[in-house]
């Protein structure tokens, strides 16, 4: 039987598998394709807020999911890692590629964080 945290790093790496399709279909050359792919990451998330930091849940309860981050002086994502907890769990970052931080950043800048 999972532990509580192998089930939330389970649920996260299943969402992570689903951004870095939507990000590599942000990659084509059909302007159509790209702005299905913009749309469908904005829809994607549960919820997306920003203070001087940013936060994209995009699953909940037990296991939950989300990116967090910092933004730039334009309200604009510099960075992004991937966390996730289950029930009265902290929440933990999830090991991840550079090309997946890569494709986390690039789903991350498809929202404005912006007042």
């Amino acid at each position: 039987m999972a532990t509580d945290t192998e089930r939330a790093v389970s649920q996260a790496k299943a969402q992570l598998e689903g951004i870095m399709e939507l990000v590599a279909a942000l990659e084509t050359d059909n302007d159509d394709a790209r702005e299905e792919a913009s749309q469908a990451i904005r829809e994607d998330a549960l919820s997306a807020g920003a203070v001087k930091s940013y936060e994209i849940l995009l699953a909940c309860g037990g296991p939950a999911v989300r990116i967090v981050g910092n933004l730039d002086v334009y309200d604009e994502p510099e960075d992004a890692a991937l966390q996730c907890q289950d029930w009265l769990t902290p929440w933990t970052d999830v090991a991840t590629t550079k090309e997946e931080d890569a494709a986390l950043l690039r789903y991350a800048k498809q929202f404005y964080f912006g007042v």
